[in-house]
């Protein structure tokens, strides 16, 4: 009898429960394991309309109220937020769904032997974690930490997991403080089976599933209906013994092996595993453990072939190669450093280096180091960073490296701060400051176009220093989607690029930009048909740019004030299907930018000034096809198309008007 009060107990305090307990499931070569600590009981007194949640053993705990139904609305919609005071957990429904009883959890009443809805002056007792590890082992694969949880800051004791607690999941190798976590349920055998799917997708490229049946002898599915109407909890009971329990466990790091978990109803009273937690019990182990600094290395290696194609002319074939590598030092749950290092080659022209007017160069190369430092304090996360970028850009095959005119020195420092909300809802605030260097321009500007803008005549002229704020927010959705919203203010100081005056002089005062970016991002997974799963993707941006610098042609004798200010708009959506299981993955993206000067004129063949303004538009398409051969390699395949159009004709310097595509195939190892 005392199992039965683990889980929790209606109208009085369980005679037992859990303060910590370790879990483990295995096939005897890969196996899952959940460790949990801190483990006490939550009392939460419902009044009708609301749940306070205290902790009765722990008088210097705070106090937690949730509403029991939050009513809002959506696209017209009105929609119900109901928590779950068993599995501490919110779930979103329709009003129809909810007028239907969609969303209503019941507890046992052990003293009526009846499932039933909370009703008002109802008091539920349940355990908590203060800390949780999800962790999934691979054969011959070292411990990798999925899922773990700690209290947020100023909160000693865990009531609700949405309010009190932060969350850590597997980063993206490109920006190890992106740690978001895609989720997709499913019903593959039906709404009415109890056949259930979970799929959890990660950051850093791996994934776990689970299968949930409920099967009977023969191996039938059942169904809903078999268990609708009962009330009673000896009803329920001798449904339920009717029943099998089976579960079907993978993860990306077991090769294409599963875990089958099966169990008969034989005992009448089963232990369950906490709410939060991973799908079945074998063993429980009590105790501790403690743990020292850890570095795991964690990065990614490239290599792409193919070619471009310009205005119909194709390119000789070329290779791009990118290295990246984080030797991630992890202290403590609450420190971690990311000395982060990225190198690239790229011999193939992108699509988007002419968008909006730019230079085609013949080849690249990038060293990039950025040392950025996490420490969390309950749900805040601050990350100090300091980095360095060279590039090398050739506009020939023959030029020497490090003698482009274009090539550039990139140092920066900055430093973030991050809140969680909850699991998928925060906001960051950040200040960088960086500065670019153009060592050889000086040298090799005579050799421009006789046209060069008086602007651009100088010693050190393109260098600059940024102040860059940035503000960003993201959260759930209903239906499953999601929001991402940022926005950028960018101070940008020449010290050596005068202002030109409207007869073509220098002035004393020096050249400074502002610009403002704002950046929207909507997407929600879906299911297809075939089991196929999809992620569909909105972005949204908007640019400003102001200058106080003019231009003036000497070829012309034209002057044109507020000669880079601009408007520009982007819309890119996007959809990926996700097929066979996570092993085939397909990305379809487009991009639409409109660029407009306010000031700047559109100009004929010969360079002579029209009346119109310019306007410079964009559009690029992708296709990525990607075939995962093991948790490590995968193949990979892209072709990309793009146009550029302006009222232009004018390209002595810049082009503006192309056709343009290029495709690449090749491979990525992440370790």
């Amino acid at each position: 009898m005392a199992l039965n009060d683990v889980r929790g107990k209606l109208n009085d305090r369980p005679g037992y429960s859990l303060e910590n307990y370790e879990m483990g499931m295995s096939n005897t070569r890969d196996s899952i394991k959940d460790v949990a600590t801190g483990g006490h009981l939550v009392k939460v007194d419902f009044d009708g309309t609301q749940y306070t949640l205290t902790a009765p053993d722990d008088p210097l705990a705070h106090t937690r109220i949730i509403l029991a139904d939050e009513v809002s609305t959506a696209n017209g919609e009105l929609l119900h937020k109901l928590y779950d005071p068993v599995g501490d957990r919110f779930v979103t429904v329709t009003d129809a769904q909810f007028q239907a009883g969609g969303g209503q959890v019941a507890v046992y009443d052990g003293a009526n032997d009846v499932f039933r809805p909370m009703a008002s002056n109802d008091i539920y007792y349940r355990t908590s974690f203060d800390s949780y590890a999800h962790l999934v082992l691979g054969e011959g694969k070292p411990a990798f930490t999925k899922q773990s949880y700690l209290p947020t800051v100023g909160v000693t004791t865990i009531l609700a997991l949405d309010q009190d607690a932060t969350f850590t999941f597997p980063t993206d190798p490109s920006d190890p403080t992106n740690d978001t976590v895609v989720a997709i349920n499913e019903t593959p055998s039906g709404e009415d089976a109890l056949h259930n799917r979970v799929t959890l997708f990660y950051r850093d490229g791996t994934f776990e599933s689970a299968d949930t049946y409920i099967i009977s002898d023969d191996g039938q599915i059942g169904s809903l209906s078999a268990f609708a109407g009962l009330t009673s909890g000896t009803a329920f009971k001798n449904e339920l013994l009717k029943w099998n329990y089976q579960q079907i466990l993978t993860a990306s790091e077991f090769d294409g092996r599963t875990i089958d978990l099966v169990v008969e109803p034989q005992n009448p009273h089963p232990v369950r595993a906490h709410p939060m937690k991973p799908w079945g019990l074998l063993f429980i182990v009590m105790g501790t453990a403690a743990r020292a600094a850890e570095v795991t290395t964690i990065g990614t290696f490239g290599f792409m072939g193919g070619q471009h194609f310009l205005e119909g002319t194709a390119s000789d074939l070329a290779a791009d190669v990118n290295v990246s590598v984080t030797p991630v030092v992890k202290f403590s749950d609450r420190w971690s450093l990311f000395p982060t290092y990225q190198g690239t080659y790229q011999g193939n022209r992108d699509i988007q280096e002419l968008a909006g007017g730019g230079t085609l160069f013949q080849d690249s190369t990038s060293q990039n180091l950025l040392v950025k430092s996490v420490h969390t304090v309950g749900s805040w996360k601050i990350k100090p960073s300091v980095g360095g970028r060279m590039e090398w850009l050739r506009e020939t095959k023959d030029e020497d490296w490090g003698e482009g005119l274009f090539d550039y020195r990139k140092g920066s420092a900055g430093l973030e701060v991050e809140r969680s909300f909850s699991q998928r809802a925060g906001a960051r605030l950040a200040y960088d400051y960086y500065q670019l260097a153009f060592p050889n321009y000086r040298s090799l500007e005579s050799a421009q176009d006789p046209t060069l803008s008086r602007e651009l005549v100088g010693e050190k002229v393109l260098d600059n220093r940024n102040h860059m704020m940035t503000l960003g927010y993201w959260s759930p959705l209903p239906a499953r989607g999601s929001v991402d919203l940022n926005a950028f203010y960018d101070q940008r100081g020449y010290d050596d690029q005068p202002v030109v005056a409207p007869s073509g002089d220098l002035t004393a005062t020096d050249r400074k930009d502002t610009v403002v970016s704002l950046m929207a991002s909507l997407s929600r997974p879906f299911r297809g048909p075939a089991d196929i799963r999809f992620l569909g993707e909105l972005g949204l941006g908007y640019n400003v740019q102001s200058s106080n610098q003019n231009h003036y042609d000497a070829r012309k004798a034209v002057f044109v004030a507020d000669y880079y200010d601009y408007t520009q708009w982007r819309l890119a959506p996007s959809v990926t299907a996700v097929l066979d299981g996570g092993a085939w993955w397909v990305s379809l993206v487009g991009m639409y930018d409109e660029r407009s000067y306010g000031e700047r004129p559109a100009q004929d063949a010969n360079g002579d000034y029209l009346a119109a303004k310019l306007k410079v538009s964009t559009l690029t398409t992708q296709l990525g096809v990607t075939r995962v051969l093991s948790k490590h390699l995968r193949f990979r395949f892209q072709t990309s198309l793009g146009w550029g159009d302006a009222n232009t004709d004018y390209e002595k310097v810049y082009t503006y008007n192309y056709r343009m595509a290029n495709y690449l195939v090749g491979f990525s190892y992440d370790f």
